[in-house]
């Protein structure tokens, strides 16, 4: 999985673009989700598209209640196909920070 920052992912974070590898076309794809678990354990779906520069990747980007829990995330995709043929990536993690991490800084 890639994120198009190079720096953190912070709680609230809006337009957070995911970039998932699938490892098969998915141009005739009918259905792209992306399954996500978040740190409270509580699971939920996000509709992704087929990546517009290589059909190989999965897109999404984060939305206003999307990134809403700091810790470990976990993310995995399930690609359908109009023969109902479903196939599901492996589990990749990323973490949510939140935006005041260390509040000890500058209160010396």
């Amino acid at each position: 999985m890639a994120v198009s920052k190079n720096t953190k992912i912070f709680k609230n974070d809006i337009g957070v673009a995911f970039r998932v590898f699938a490892g098969i076309d998915l141009t005739d794809a009918s259905e792209i989700i992306m399954k996500v678990k978040k740190p409270s354990g509580t699971e939920v779906e996000w509709t992704a598209i087929v990546d517009e520069d290589n059909s190989y990747y999965a897109y999404y980007a984060s939305a206003s209640s999307d990134l809403d829990l700091e810790g470990q995330w976990r993310l995995s995709l399930e690609v359908t196909f109009p023969d109902t043929s479903s196939f599901q990536g492996e589990t990749a993690y990323f973490t949510v920070y939140k935006q005041f991490e260390d509040e000890s800084y500058g209160n010396e």
